[in-house]
């Protein structure tokens, strides 16, 4: 028992005895005025007070009390009467103690009730604050009771702001009433989009639990905020989706170097035939054979061009080389777009550019600078397809950094929204028939050269790709 309630019992036990004392002076006082039974009347507030200290001071007093009365009339002489009204006197301290005592045992196990309920409160109270996640409380209208740390941390929202709101308010766009929502039959898991107070959102899991108190349901909901679940889902997707990308590339690489190993050794041959075949046109003599032997011998010298083209493709994917060296820009796309209009015949294309001879000297491998630029000139081409105004722009520009830009620039529809910010991954292409590894294979040459490659959409409309080369100004620095 505290000490404190041991003192407050013993201070009415004081006072009892006190007004006991009170009246059998009295009593003393006034033994002629007063009969007998008149000090069982001024013992009875006595009784009553020591009642409130408990059974055992209530019993006390009572038999003091009727023994003290008792022995003021033996002078007297007791009749049967007063013997009587001694009992009946000793009969109500009794009763009074024993109520006194029950009253008290009732008050201590509402007492201990109270304090283990304050303990259980406490307990649940720091399980419902330190719960990593959020906990909310509703009423079976919906209406929030209770509202935990971690759900203030989440919404944004304290306890005293959203006490006695609907539910539904911490959801963005609810399509669904708190009714809806809740449900007698258990638990369930819904997934929902919640809304903080900077009216930011989020989705989030939320788990609906119920619980019946005096008859009436009540709903514990817990929020588990998803973001960081989802975003590492679409990270490890991303990143199975880059290894299916490494696989097929290094089958692509693989592939590649066993062609250009294979095709290497027909196009000698084929070049070799066409050497044979202009010497016999040349042996024929007169204009026609001199226009055959022109003919063939451009058609040799392209022969041997795409046998150079393979070797490096096989020196690139196999080793990773490229030979760099001093490198007229103007030459380099002057072969591009012969090469590229050699094979549209027929079409109506306009392909400018105004870089003169000399005019940027580059540090780059000759011929795959060239396979960017066809790369890039054949794509805005087929992005032009069918279109009555068909013009292609090369240029090239000065960066800050000191580097060489160049700019590929058509009169397209410009670049499809769903694939710009994938435009140089492998496989991601716009055409039908198209593998998509042009523009993937162009950055990887670009990369190896030290320069970035990048799209951008003109003002004017149509689609821009742009490079940047170092000039050859580093080799001679180097040097």
């Amino acid at each position: 028992m505290p000490v404190s309630v041991q003192g407050f019992r013993w201070r009415w036990f004081v006072l009892a005895f006190a007004l006991g004392t009170t009246a059998f002076v009295c009593r003393l006082a006034i033994n002629e005025v007063i009969d007998f039974r008149t000090i069982f009347l001024l013992m009875i507030p006595s009784v009553l007070i020591a009642a409130l200290s408990g059974f055992i001071s209530a019993a006390f007093t009572t038999i003091i009390a009727a023994a003290a009365s008792v022995w003021l009339q033996q002078q007297d002489g007791l009749d049967l009467t007063e013997w009587v009204n001694s009992f009946i006197f000793l009969a109500i301290g009794f009763g009074v103690a024993c109520s006194a005592h029950v009253q008290h045992r009732t008050r201590a196990k509402a007492d201990a009730a109270m304090r283990e309920l304050a303990v259980r409160e406490t307990h649940l109270r720091s399980i419902f604050d330190t719960a990593p996640d959020a906990l909310v409380v509703v009423d079976a209208g919906g209406l929030i009771r209770s509202f935990s740390s971690s759900a203030e941390r989440l919404f944004g929202w304290r306890l005293t702001d959203v006490l006695g709101r609907d539910f539904t308010a911490l959801l963005f766009s609810p399509q669904q009433t708190s009714s809806d929502l809740l449900s007698d039959r258990g638990t369930k898991t819904l997934t929902l989009t919640g809304q903080r107070k900077n009216e930011t959102t989020f989705p989030m899991e939320a788990s609906v639990g119920v619980m019946r108190i005096e008859g009436r349901p009540s709903y514990t909901i817990s929020i588990r905020d998803m973001s960081e679940r989802l975003n590492s889902e679409a990270r490890l997707q991303d990143m199975r989706a880059e290894l299916s990308h490494i696989s097929r590339m290094t089958a692509l690489g693989e592939m590649a170097s066993a062609l250009a190993h294979e095709l290497n050794q027909p196009l000698t041959a084929i070049a070799n035939y066409l050497n044979g075949a202009r010497r016999l046109a040349i042996g024929l003599g007169g204009e026609s054979s001199a226009k055959i032997s022109d003919a063939i011998g451009k058609a040799s010298d392209q022969a041997l061009r795409a046998g150079a083209i393979l070797r490096r493709v096989r020196d690139f994917v196999t080793r990773g080389e490229i030979e760099i060296q001093a490198v007229d820009l103007a030459e380099v796309i002057n072969e591009a777009v012969s090469l590229v209009t050699a094979t549209c015949e027929g079409q109506r294309i306009d392909i400018r550019h105004d870089i003169s001879a000399g005019a940027e000297v580059v540090l780059a491998d000759h011929i795959q600078i060239e396979q960017v630029l066809i790369n890039l000139i054949r794509n805005a081409m087929e992005a032009m397809e069918g279109q009555l105004r068909q013009n292609i722009r090369i240029s090239t520009t000065r960066t800050r950094d000191g580097l060489i830009m160049v700019s590929v620039l058509d009169s397209g529809p410009g670049i499809p929204p769903q694939v710009a910010s994938r435009l140089f991954q492998p496989f991601i292409t716009t055409k039908s028939d198209g593998l998509g590894i042009g523009l993937s294979i162009s950055q990887t040459i670009i990369k190896a050269h030290g320069g970035n490659i990048w799209a951008t959409e003109p003002v004017g409309g149509g689609a821009a790709v742009h490079f940047t080369l170092r000039p050859a100004r580093e080799m001679a620095y180097a040097g």
